[in-house]
């Protein structure tokens, strides 16, 4: 294995009892679906389509990790192979918390798929007191990637940023996010990425993040309660600026599903669609996205 070298939040509310937010349930828009990932408790990568009511079978790759080693993982980048139609064979890579390291794993599938390939590389062979990791990439179709973030949230709610075109540069840190819950990346651009957060004192929030240094955040509240109960969340376009949310409660190994408009703080319209179909069962949960991210949330 090759070694790499490799913002406030106060919560007043007292904390509420855990559940999920409530409401009238609405017809799911047409069109809108995301691709769910998870780590289960044997190792296995799993991969499906969720379009709300209903979800794809599930597709298992095997032979990864070993049980229970995985803590924490990115979105997972998917690259379907196949000449003129996909053939069901994947390109995939992402990043993995594995025993207390931080790895990057790629790794190819057959039709099946089944593992074909990988390979799993170190980049933070002490990689402790952190909660949550992402990784956005930003590009267009026609030139390809042009901007690769990775941002990893400690416990103490520090948000630090790399930049991975440039040897995992360190490009910023923000010390005022304590209280962070969870968080699922909603909108990337040529200029900022756009996270939803949730609170242990129940909040939602969004947090804007420009791509300059030095590092800011800019943190707006979207619901002040009621959105302590998920200990992860997932997030897709939904729309031309819309969002399809995905929140876990991994306490109950559910999930809850949510459409939200363009985030614009408190006047943000949030049409919960139903329970996520399956639930949740693996203790790992991600999404699975296309190398170009294309999300539009704010």
């Amino acid at each position: 294995m090759k070694l790499r070298q490799a913002a406030t939040l106060v919560g007043t509310a007292a904390l509420l009892l855990a559940a999920a937010p409530t409401g009238a349930q609405a017809a799911p828009t047409a069109g809108c679906s995301i691709n769910l990932g998870a780590v289960t408790d044997t190792g296995v990568h799993t991969f499906r389509t969720v379009t709300p009511p209903t979800s794809s079978a599930v597709v298992n790759t095997a032979g990864l990790f070993g049980p229970g080693r995985v803590t924490m993982s990115t979105s997972f980048i998917d690259t379907p192979q196949g000449v003129g139609t996909p053939d069901g064979s994947s390109i995939r890579y992402g990043y993995v918390v594995l025993g207390g390291a931080l790895m990057r794993l790629d790794y190819s599938t057959k039709p099946d798929g089944t593992l074909d390939a990988y390979t799993l590389d170190e980049i933070n062979g002490a990689f402790t007191g952190y909660t949550a990791i992402e990784l956005s990439q930003y590009g267009t179709l026609e030139n390809g990637v042009s901007r690769q973030t990775f941002y990893a949230l400690r416990a103490d709610g520090t948000l630090e940023r790399r930049d991975l075109k440039k040897s995992w540069e360190p490009t910023g840190t923000f010390a005022g996010l304590p209280g962070i819950k969870s968080i699922a990346l909603i909108s990337q651009t040529a200029t900022y990425d756009t996270f939803l957060a949730t609170t242990k004192a129940g909040g939602l929030y969004t947090l804007h993040i420009p791509v300059t240094s030095p590092m800011k955040v800019t943190v707006k509240t979207v619901r002040s309660s009621t959105w302590q109960g998920f200990e992860t969340l997932l997030a897709n376009r939904c729309g031309p600026s819309g969002t399809l949310l995905v929140g876990i409660d991994k306490d109950t190994n559910t999930g809850h599903l949510y459409e939200l408009s363009r985030a614009t703080g408190t006047s943000t319209t949030i049409k919960p669609v139903g329970p996520l179909p399956a639930g949740a069962p693996a203790p790992i949960n991600f999404r699975w996205t296309p190398e170009i991210g294309n999300l539009n949330g704010e």
